[in-house]
């Protein structure tokens, strides 16, 4: 897998307060920002510590666990 591909995420959920995705790279949780639409990580891309970059799909559903 190409590291500078963008993977779909189709779930997000809540750690707490925070929005959380599983990053589609290295598989590891990670805290997002809310996006600027909704309120919710839906639709927006983001960066893991793996490097490899995430974009939340804007059907994503939420998930009560990832």
């Amino acid at each position: 897998m190409p590291a500078d591909e963008i993977k779909t995420i189709r779930r997000f959920s809540k750690d707490g307060g925070d929005w959380i995705i599983k990053c589609g790279h290295c598989k590891n949780i990670i805290g997002v920002e809310d996006g600027c639409d909704d309120g919710t990580p839906r639709g927006e891309q983001y960066t893991c510590r793996c490097g490899g970059w995430n974009y939340v799909d804007s059907d994503a559903s939420f998930a009560r666990e990832l």
